[in-house]
């Protein structure tokens, strides 16, 4: 009886392992709110089935690493979703980071956090498709969690969301008010070029203050390779000429670089979509 006891276990603990790890360093996700590091070709990075503001739902959702082609992917069919707190909106942003986060006080290997004024440039290669249902309010964004803090464990007064919307569709809009339009060079499809970038502001309504800069051309998929320091640059300016919070932005720590969707409203039930990562490379220079 103990040993089929056991070998019961046994069974469990190695399909449990299988579902994490799968085959040959490949790592699942399926729970909503779970997180893994993964060795991506050499980075480490952490990977999060980050549903938020869902309270609970009918359907599946999977985020996948795929080690032998270094493929990252992520699929939602959601129905009769409930969300924690209607008026923020998205409902979650399922992602991958290089670096801290605060809200999950994890970090991986590398040179964030840093503080601003110690920044030299930063460059992000991001190579990427996305399909979504046509009346799904959905965006491909990166992100950047800037506290006063050194590996703070959440945001507060005086700390930034900075956003760098790559995609979004005709039902989302950044949070704030649109300000103003600035052009920075990025590489699309290996062809450079000067982009146009909105920049929204959204100040003294959230714990900390946001300012996202929207593409005003998306693109739903293709390789994309940008220098964020005009865009720390512009923040600065910004925060600097409004009526923020934000007090001496150079003080403050970069603490990470993220990647995910963020999806849904108050107004929709369901989500149906998905996105691959063939390539993600963070520099951060000295």
């Amino acid at each position: 009886m103990k040993i089929k006891f056991l070998m019961i276990i046994l069974v469990i603990f190695a399909s449990l392992l299988f579902g994490c790890l799968g085959n040959g360093g490949d790592v699942t996700l399926v729970e909503p709110g779970s997180h893994r590091k993964i060795d991506y070709n050499g980075t480490e990075l952490i990977m999060e089935l980050n549903f938020w503001n869902i309270k609970e739902f009918n359907g599946s959702a999977k985020l996948a690493y795929y080690k032998s082609n270094h493929t990252i992917g992520f699929y939602a069919n959601l129905s009769d979703i409930v969300m924690e707190e209607p008026q923020r909106y998205i409902q979650g942003y399922p992602e991958i980071f290089y670096g801290y986060k605060p809200w999950i006080d994890h970090g991986t290997n590398g040179k964030l956090p840093k503080r601003i004024k110690e920044l030299g440039n930063i460059e992000v290669t991001l190579n990427y498709s996305l399909w979504h249902k046509r009346n799904l309010p959905i965006n491909l964004a990166m992100e950047a969690w800037i506290t006063a803090e050194e590996k703070a464990r959440g945001a507060r007064e005086g700390d930034v969301e900075l956003m760098v919307w790559l995609y979004s569709n005709s039902l989302v809009r950044p949070a704030g008010s649109k300000i103003k339009t600035i052009t920075a060079p990025i590489v699309v499809n290996d062809t450079l070029r000067e982009a146009e970038w909105e920049v929204w502001l959204y100040c003294n309504a959230l714990p900390w203050d946001l300012i996202t800069f929207r593409l005003k051309e998306p693109i739903k998929s293709g390789k994309v390779e940008l220098s964020v320091s005009p865009l720390i640059a512009t923040a600065k300016e910004v925060f600097e000429e409004n009526f923020c919070r934000v007090k001496d932005f150079e003080e403050l720590y970069l603490e990470d670089w993220e990647v995910g969707t963020e999806f849904g409203s108050p107004y929709k039930r369901s989500a149906n979509f998905g996105w691959q990562i063939f390539e993600f490379e963070i520099r951060v220079k000295e």
